[in-house]
Parts: C-alpha cells; sequence; structure tokens
C-alpha cells in the first residue's frame, strides 16, 4: 500500500529545499570568484561536485523518509538537511579563500571549518542509519520501491561508513612516500602535493570506493517505477538484479582501493565482476522495457457509477483506478 502518511510537512520540504539549493552553492563559485582551477584540493570541482551529490542524496533521503515509519520524519528531516547544508557551505567557502576543505588544520579558521564540516558528516550519517532502518524494519511503501530503497538505502550507509574510513586513513593511515603514489598525487592535487597523499592508496583513486555505492538508491527507485510500469510479475527480480548489480560495483571499489590497484582499470577477476555488475544494471532496465504491458493497462477501464449521496467515494463493484490494482498486486 502507497504511503501518504500526514506526518510533519518539513519531512517532504526540508530535503526538497536541499536538493534545490546545494547546487546552487556551487554556481555562487563560478559566478562571483575568479577560478582557481578545475582540479586539486583548492579546485572548483569539489564544490561543484559536492552540491550536486548532496542534492541527489536529498532527493533519496526525501523518499526513504517518507516510506519509514519506525522514526519521526520531521527529525530526520532536519538530521539531514541543516548539517548538509553547513557541510557544502563550507567546502564552498574554503573555495572561495583558496584554501582546501578537507584534512586542512593549517590555521584556527581552517580547523574549525574542517571540524564543523565533519561533524555535520556525523550527524548525515545518522540521518542516513535511521532512515535505512525505517525502511529496512518499518516500511511504507509499495513492494517495488520498499525493495529500491532497502538495498539503496544500505549502499548508501556503506558510502558513509567508507567516507568515515577515509578520514581515518587521511589522518593514521599515511605511510612514507611511495614512488608508484608519486605521479597520482601530483595530479590529484593539483600538484600541490606529491606521495603520501590521502586522495591515493597505491594506483587507486580512494574517492572511488566511496562513490560507486553513493547513488544507487536515486538509479534503483527509477528501476522500481519503471517496471512497475510495465511488468508486475517481475517487479521485484528485476529490481533485485538491479540491486545486485551495485552491490557488486560496492564490493569491487572497496576491494581494489584496499589492494592499491585502480577500479577504473581491474583486470582479471575483478574485470569479471565489474562486466557482470554493469550487465546486471543494464539488464534490469531491459527487461523492464522490452516487458509486456499488462491487458489492463491498455484495455480501457469501466467507467465508474454515479456516486450516491453520502458516498462520493463509491465505484461500481469490481472497478478498481489502475493504480489500485497496481498496488493490490504488488502488496500480494
Amino acid at each position: 500500500m502507497a504511503f501518504a502518511g500526514s506526518g510533519n510537512p518539513l519531512s517532504v520540504v526540508l530535503p526538497s529545499a536541499l536538493a534545490g539549493l546545494s547546487p546552487c552553492t556551487s554556481r555562487l563559485h563560478l559566478a562571483f570568484f575568479q577560478l582557481s582551477g578545475w582540479e586539486g584540493r583548492v579546485g572548483w570541482r569539489k564544490p561543484l561536485v559536492f552540491g550536486i551529490s548532496n542534492a541527489m542524496v536529498a532527493c533519496s533521503l526525501k523518499e526513504a523518509i517518507r516510506c519509514q515509519g519506525l522514526f519521526s520524519r520531521g527529525l530526520l528531516a532536519h538530521l539531514a538537511a541543516w548539517p548538509t547544508a553547513v557541510e557544502v557551505a563550507a567546502i564552498t567557502l574554503q573555495a572561495w579563500r583558496g584554501q582546501a576543505s578537507h584534512f586542512n588544520t593549517s590555521t584556527p579558521l581552517d580547523t574549525c571549518l574542517y571540524m564543523v564540516k565533519l561533524c555535520g558528516v556525523c550527524l548525515l550519517g545518522a540521518a542516513c542509519l535511521g532512515s535505512a532502518l525505517g525502511v529496512l524494519l518499518q516500511p511504507k511503501a509499495t513492494a517495488a520501491k520498499a525493495i529500491a530503497l532497502h538495498h539503496g538505502m544500505l549502499l548508501l550507509c556503506v558510502s558513509v561508513a567508507v567516507g568515515a574510513a577515509q578520514v581515518l586513513y587521511g589522518h593514521f593511515g599515511l605511510e612514507g612516500p611511495r614512488e608508484d603514489e608519486e605521479d597520482l598525487c601530483r595530479m590529484a592535487t593539483a600538484g600541490a602535493s606529491g606521495s603520501p597523499c590521502y586522495e591515493i592508496h597505491g594506483r587507486a583513486v580512494v574517492k572511488f570506493a566511496h562513490f560507486l555505492p553513493m547513488h544507487a538508491t536515486e538509479v534503483l527507485l527509477l528501476l522500481s517505477w519503471s517496471v512497475v510500469q510495465s511488468s508486475r510479475t517481475l517487479t521485484p527480480l528485476l529490481v533485485r538484479l538491479g540491486a545486485g548489480g551495485f552491490w557488486g560495483l560496492a564490493a569491487l571499489g572497496i576491494a581494489q582501493v584496499l589492494r592499491g590497484e585502480s577500479p577504473k582499470e581491474p583486470e582479471g577477476f575483478a574485470l569479471v565482476v565489474l562486466l557482470l555488475s554493469l550487465a546486471c544494471i543494464v539488464a534490469s532496465f531491459v527487461m523492464a522495457f522490452l516487458a509486456p504491458w499488462p491487458l489492463d493497462s491498455v484495455l480501457p477501464v469501466a467507467p465508474t457509477k454515479t456516486a450516491a449521496p453520502g458516498n462520493a467515494q463509491a465505484a461500481a463493484p469490481g472497478c478498481r483506478s489502475r493504480s489500485s490494482r497496481h498496488q493490490a498486486v504488488e502488496a500480494s
């Protein structure tokens, strides 16, 4: 049964507003300040990408918050929206100042902004975890959407955990200079630093392990909508097939980074995992597109009888709207 509760409207308004405003913070840097380059620790790629990425995550969180009944939706909305806004604002401010936003403790102001950003990340991670528990333990969504949110939010939690591991690696895991990291570190930092650098481990760009599972929820929600419009019998199978592909990509990214191998250039078994994972995602959408349409989606629905006084919602026996039949079939 589709969820249409009457909870705090902030659970919808705050994440929606954040999704719209997050990319705007990065645009301000482009409009009013001299560009400092695309790549590197002080490049404008970072606030731009963070703004867009956080907007996409906010859209997924909005759906997860609405489709769970375990925690207060208003609480989760505030817990997700405000820390994210502060984090993006801190990153953008540092780009304006021409200073690095990550691992920068060179001055008291830089240290303060970095710690504020870390606190915001921790609160956002708590919102992601709470939303994931909510859709797992008390889902309030159709079957296809619930499956998409189950896997998508768990993958988002994996991404948050990998991000926390990146912070620990940047502060405590860096070793001495390595010759095989020198060129990659110079490229990742736009020449600001050689090996060791927190962006690189061996031949791997560390952020890939964080990025690969981050936006699975948006794709899986699109897939769940697609399969509901086409095939009813294959709905759970196709969503789980797509989710399996994203789990494969997430595992591959983490394994490659831990081994110090590039996730973009897998070899042997890693290449097989990459191809199978991508094939699962693509195949789920293709099968949803090629699935035969249900008869009642192409045949006209019998008109409803005129509602009797005092019973404005009454309809002819056996006649239900298409959405109601979808919900009944999915619920079964």
